[in-house]
């Protein structure tokens, strides 16, 4: 029974391995799109402050 756990830990932490590239790629291409949306949402920020 213990060798029958060891070896389902073992497939376990290989997908965990492979998570953490994939997660490296997307984050790569995002930053170039939010970028843009930031200075358009700074102006409609500003304007609420001069609301009040």
């Amino acid at each position: 029974m213990e060798t029958n756990i060891k070896q389902k830990y073992h497939p376990h932490h290989h997908p965990h391995n492979q998570h953490p590239h994939h997660h490296t790629l997307p984050p790569t291409p995002s930053p170039p799109n939010p970028s843009p949306p930031t200075p358009n949402h700074h102006p409609h920020h500003h304007h609420q402050h001069h609301h009040p």
